[in-house]
């Protein structure tokens, strides 16, 4: 887990909403309030961890 860690970490960027618009056409972008931690909610949801997610 801990090289997905590194991956995710490496791969967190801003977007613009250009680039977001292909997803959000498809319904599927996910929103992570400003309160939690972008790569701890990767990570969870890279574990598969309902209780969390």
């Amino acid at each position: 887990m801990q090289n997905l860690k590194a991956e995710l970490a490496q791969a967190i960027d801003e977007a613009t909403w250009d680039c977001l618009m292909p997803h959000a056409k498809r319904d599927f972008i996910i929103f992570v309030t400003q309160e939690l931690d972008l790569l701890d909610v990767g990570m969870a949801i890279a574990r598969d961890d309902v209780v969390s997610v």
